[in-house]
């Protein structure tokens, strides 16, 4: 999202902005350190550093990925007059909405809040709906877009495609519950499985023993420009996300990507993923619904769809402008 972000703001031709992102500051800030006196210092530290990056390019707007420095940024602006942006993706959202302290509270409201899906306002409402919140998607590199445009004609090669690791809330279960009965009417049936960062003997052991009737295959470690073409190889691609435990995907661009590349795509109505799929290129599911997935799988093999090249491209720029957007929200 980062480079996303630095991408727009750069085809805009927009000064005097500086973006915050990262897990992390000087090594302090951390998922579970919502609090607590490690988590204080990690503040000051992070705010001078933002001090001090607004101070020497004159910034009059700080956008912020994630949400770990919502406390900090917020500190800034009150400082130098400078205006904050927060892009919200989803689950780290959520933990800036869940902290109930005054000082959570007003800077909360006291920043511009954008996030990529209906969804993930939705699920931060529920926790905060005095903050307005303006859904502004997200975008697609111009990198990964001049790696679609090389592709001709794909030859579709995999029946599926599933880009993402094996936790639960990924739907590899549901999937895989999906094909064990899917296989009996398509005994040819293949599955393209694309791990980050490549697999090992042992997740090919346990995939086999998952799925001991599906013809499945791992290429290992995939470049983002390599998966752009792997995706154009399958005929559909599929990522069931689910929302466990206040985890889950803010919107989906493993099925933009795939859209782009020619393929039809499946996600989950447990994610932003309607936000990121076009109707006419894809379909949410319940990720849960394995019955339901099998009939859908079925309906497609019998009447493949058509995606064009292409489809569902959007610029960061774009993106990037519809955050700048101040009316949409009551913010500073």
């Amino acid at each position: 999202m980062t480079t996303g972000v630095l991408e727009g703001l750069d085809d805009l031709g927009l000064e005097h902005f500086t973006v915050v992102s990262g897990k992390q500051s000087g090594g302090l800030i951390a998922d579970e350190m919502f609090g607590g006196t490690r988590f204080w210092l990690a503040v000051i530290i992070d705010t001078v550093k933002i001090l001090k990056k607004c101070i020497l390019n004159k910034v009059s707007y700080i956008i912020v990925i994630p949400e770990y420095h919502l406390l900090s940024a917020f500190f800034v602006s009150q400082i130098i007059g400078s205006k904050v942006i927060i892009y919200g993706a989803g689950t780290y959202s959520l933990k800036a909405f869940k902290k109930s302290s005054l000082l959570f509270k007003l800077a909360r409201r006291r920043v511009l809040w954008r996030v990529m899906s209906e969804y993930t306002k939705k699920r931060i409402s529920k926790y905060d709906n005095s903050v307005n919140l303006t859904v502004v998607g997200a975008g697609v590199g111009k990198k990964i877009y001049q790696e679609v445009q090389k592709i001709k004609n794909p030859k579709k090669a995999f029946d599926l495609i599933f880009v993402g690791n094996l936790k639960p809330r990924k739907g590899f279960k549901t999937l895989s519950s999906a094909l064990d009965l899917f296989v009996g009417k398509h005994p040819d049936v293949n599955l393209n499985i694309i791990m980050p960062g490549g697999y090992t003997e042992g997740q090919t052991s346990s995939i086999r023993e998952i799925l001991p009737t599906v013809n499945f295959y791992f290429p290992g470690v995939v470049s983002d420009c390599d998966l752009i073409k792997l995706y154009g190889t399958a005929k559909v691609n599929i990522l069931l996300s689910h929302d466990i435990d206040d985890h889950f995907e803010g919107y989906g661009l493993v099925h933009r990507e795939a859209m782009m590349s020619g393929t039809y795509t499946i996600g989950s109505l447990e994610s932003g993923n309607t936000d990121a799929i076009l109707p006419e290129y894809g379909l949410s599911v319940d990720p849960n619904d394995v019955h339901g997935l099998v009939t859908i799988l079925e309906e497609i093999f019998d009447n493949p769809p058509t995606v064009p090249i292409g489809s569902g491209f959007v610029q960061w720029k774009n993106v990037v402008a519809d955050m700048m957007v101040e009316g949409a929200d009551a913010g500073n």
